[in-house]
């Protein structure tokens, strides 16, 4: 296969398949009971429901967008000196991997199917499930909560932004594994009403049978459940992405949730973005026990558990039974309601480092997170020599103007066999990327939709060139892929 095949097929859209159903719904929930027989952490879930719109046709889409999805869910700031070729590296490892079947369904190809061995398939799967299922959630919530644009923070990443004293950082790696992928961190698309939502998101992908599927919701139920904003559960997404060469298949259910919404005037919303949440120490307060929870009574009985509290976050930690399918013990994340500003802060603002660290600039980014977010060293951590932990050393070194539209991001280069080679821009557009340089993040958000407007006008005018492929997200966030 050529590189020019490959990238045309990169850019050329097609459907992929959406499946929301009762029958869906019911199947999980039946497996969910089934898994509670050996595992009682299946018994705290969410019920799951269908998605209340439908895709008989599919959803439009392509391997580009997957993949621009799946490169800025996963830039975050890392200690390596290697960080800004991984960020890049997300977005080319699997050009080859999803394709275009001639019936016109978007499927891994022959090479993302064939000549990948069982064990790096797992993490083929998990990547593309998460770029799939970030495609998903969004179209589903552009047509369910209309007016909206969503953009994901990574929830362990979030969460980040406080710890537990004598303890250490909320993210635990054995906790992670329990908790929701994402969070959805959702504004008007207007800019005439200032408000945000939260919406919990997890992913799923798998190359086999369909009772993997039922088996991987059904843990996705009560990682839904880990989360808690005020006095409810927030709304939340499930999606389970199966990959094939004869087309893949997306299986999306929508549990009910409490909405969490932040209004107030664009002021106010100016001063709450451009403030920093700060760092909180969780502090033990109590500990409580109760009996098992029977399916029937989960409303009204405490499963076995331990409160841990401070001002931003409570978790509670609950015993399970040894099953592969968790790790360690369930840990239900709490956000108190005095604190749910302070949680709609740290959400937009590290969206916005996000975009940032996508574009390659870690200095500014630097600014919109705390030190724990960025993993700085403890006092007794020797750091790199010659590397900066909060980023100050990296800035965006590459400007392109791509549809008439101006963009700051980074570039690299990778030599191809044939002695061309393929240029790889990750950049943001230039307006807000000097919004952010300013601290100024409202602004940017109700610009950036905007902005998005503006570029698919020119792309459906655009023909474009079979080398050369652009995505643009609505944060702004643009990535272009050509051979020269």
């Amino acid at each position: 296969m050529s590189f020019e095949h490959i990238l045309q097929s990169f850019a050329k859209e097609a459907l992929l398949n959406v499946i929301t159903s009762t029958e869906l719904a019911s199947k999980v929930d039946e497996k969910a009971e089934e898994l509670s027989k050996k595992n009682p952490a299946y018994l705290y879930r969410k019920q799951p429901s269908p998605v209340q719109i439908s895709f008989p046709a599919g959803l439009l889409t392509n391997s580009a967008s997957v993949l621009h999805e799946l490169g800025l869910a996963t830039t975050f700031f890392t200690r390596s000196p290697f960080a800004d070729i991984a960020h890049h590296w997300a977005n080319v490892r699997y050009c080859g991997t999803l394709t275009a079947t001639r019936k016109g369904m978007l499927a891994l190809s022959r090479d993302g199917n064939e000549r990948v061995v069982h064990h790096h398939k797992t993490a083929q799967s998990e990547h593309l499930g998460i770029g799939l299922a970030l495609i998903v959630a969004k179209e589903v919530l552009r047509r369910t909560d209309k007016g909206w644009e969503f953009t994901a923070v990574d929830a362990d990443v979030a969460l980040k932004a406080g710890s537990i004293d004598g303890v250490g950082p909320v993210r635990q790696l054995e906790a992670t594994k329990n908790r929701p992928d994402y969070f959805l961190i959702g504004r008007r698309r207007d800019g005439r009403s200032q408000q945000m939502k939260v919406v919990v998101l997890e992913c799923k992908g798998t190359h086999e049978k369909h009772d993997r599927v039922l088996r991987q919701l059904a843990k996705a139920c009560v990682q839904l459940q880990t989360v808690e904003v005020g006095n409810g559960v927030p709304p939340g997404l499930m999606i389970a992405s199966s990959l094939s060469p004869e087309g893949i298949t997306a299986h999306v259910l929508d549990p009910p949730g409490d909405e969490n919404v932040w209004s107030g005037s664009q002021e106010q919303l100016d001063e709450l973005l451009a403030e920093d949440p700060g760092e909180s120490i969780l502090q033990i307060r109590e500990v409580t026990s109760g009996q098992a929870m029977d399916v029937e009574q989960r409303a009204d009985v405490d499963r076995k558990h331990a409160l841990i509290e401070h001002e931003g976050l409570s978790v509670i930690a609950s015993e399970t039974s040894a099953d592969d399918d968790f790790r360690g013990p369930i840990e239900v994340v709490h956000i108190p309601e005095e604190r749910r500003t302070w949680f709609m802060r740290v959400l937009a603002r590290t969206a916005a480092a996000s975009a940032l660290l996508f574009a390659g600039d870690k200095s500014v980014a630097t600014g919109y997170t705390t030190r724990r977010q960025r993993g700085a060293p403890s006092p007794d951590e020797l750091p790199y020599e010659g590397l900066v932990y909060d980023g100050s050393a990296s800035t965006p070194h590459a400007h392109h103007r791509l549809l008439d539209t101006n963009f700051t991001g980074a570039e690299y280069v990778m030599p191809l066999p044939d002695g061309r080679r393929l240029e790889v821009f990750r950049g943001l557009e230039t307006q807000l990327y000097d919004l952010l340089a300013d601290g100024k993040v409202g602004p940017y958000y109700r610009k950036a939709s905007s902005k998005h407007k503006e570029w698919l006008g020119r792309s459906r005018r655009s023909r474009g060139s079979q080398n050369d492929v652009l995505s643009m997200q609505p944060n702004g966030t643009v990535l272009r892929m050509r051979i020269v």
